[in-house]
């Protein structure tokens, strides 16, 4: 993990303002990136910020007490080469980018605890804002660094 990425955190809430949580799970994300003099641009693929993020398989849930693993639906998906300025994200110096996502509803059972958390890779992290990152760099993802990402756990009660 090199400097740009290791600035970058991601944390996971529930969405619901209960404690309690329904099927579908739904989440908030935020990713903060935590330089304080330098914008990062970021490819949105396979990460929290994905449109599709809730069939990738970033999201586990496993049951609070067993740790088993909830099985969900995980799709993997061809993207067109290369990635277009509308798969990239900015985020501001000490600034956060928030999303929210629904999971995919999965078998719980009522009144049973999960643990969520989020973890994947950083396919593309540059300095600079969006309109840095020029075509040939995306074209090639010269000048970008990789890492992994993961998130804090969550425990959701399933009502």
């Amino acid at each position: 993990m090199d400097n740009l990425t290791s600035n970058l955190s991601v944390t996971i809430g529930t969405a619901s303002t209960t404690e309690a949580t329904t099927d579908p799970i739904q989440l908030s994300v935020a990713i903060r990136n935590n330089i304080p003099n330098q914008a990062i641009t970021l490819l949105k693929w396979n990460t929290p910020l994905d449109p599709q993020a809730n069939v990738l398989g970033i999201f586990e849930v496993r049951e609070a007490e067993s740790g088993k693993l909830v099985t969900s639906l995980i799709v993997k998906i061809s993207r067109k080469l290369p990635p277009t300025q509308d798969d990239l994200v900015e985020i501001p110096a000490n600034g956060v980018k928030e999303t929210q996502v629904t999971l995919k509803p999965m078998s719980l059972d009522h009144g049973a605890q999960y643990k969520v958390s989020a973890k994947g890779r950083w396919q593309a992290v540059w300095a600079g804002g969006v309109d840095d990152v020029t075509a040939d760099q995306l074209a090639e993802f010269s000048c970008a660094s990789l890492g992994d990402f993961e998130s804090n756990t969550v425990v959701a009660l399933f009502k």
